[in-house]
């Protein structure tokens, strides 16, 4: 599986010591949020392979896979969100990707089916109100069984689909 945009590696860490037999892959962008990442892995015991890099960039070898994740930037760059509560001390180019809070995302959906397995997946997190246009990006890029996940809030944070 892969993980891009990993930050600290909380997803595929998590997944790694859920999955011990599972391959997880990595990347980011950020040397210092992969240098988080693989000290996080190292403290935890969990098996992952760090890639520096943008996207689909790094992973000469690598693909496909059964799954891709991905936590990208999805705030819009005007979002008054972005000065509230603790994202304030969070770098910006892990919230937004400096315009609508879609154009990562829109990357990420278009490049996955060329690195994912017949039947693979992906699911990838969004803001609170970009369900609707996350599944019609995904219906457009041909994904199939594209459906939306619930946060504890009852909120849909995350879509996916198979390709």
């Amino acid at each position: 599986m892969l993980d891009l945009g990993t930050g600290s590696g909380a997803i595929a860490i998590s997944i790694a010591l859920a999955r011990p037999d599972a391959l997880v892959v990595a990347s980011d962008y950020s040397g210092a949020a992969l240098g988080v990442a693989q000290k996080n892995a190292h403290d935890l015991c969990g098996k992952v392979e760090f890639l520096a890099g943008s996207w689909y960039d790094v992973l000469n070898g690598h693909a496909p896979f059964h799954l891709i994740v991905s936590n990208p930037p999805y705030i819009a760059h005007d979002d008054q969100h972005l000065q509230q509560g603790d994202v304030r001390f969070e770098p910006s180019e892990a919230l937004t990707d400096g315009a609508t809070g879609l154009c990562d995302l829109q990357v990420i959906i278009s490049g996955a089916a060329a690195n994912l397995l017949p039947k693979g997946q992906l699911w990838v997190e969004h803001g609170w109100d970009q369900a609707a246009q996350v599944r019609q990006m995904l219906r457009q890029a041909g994904y199939s069984a594209v459906s939306s996940k619930q946060d504890l809030a009852g909120i849909e944070r995350v879509s996916g689909g198979t390709h």
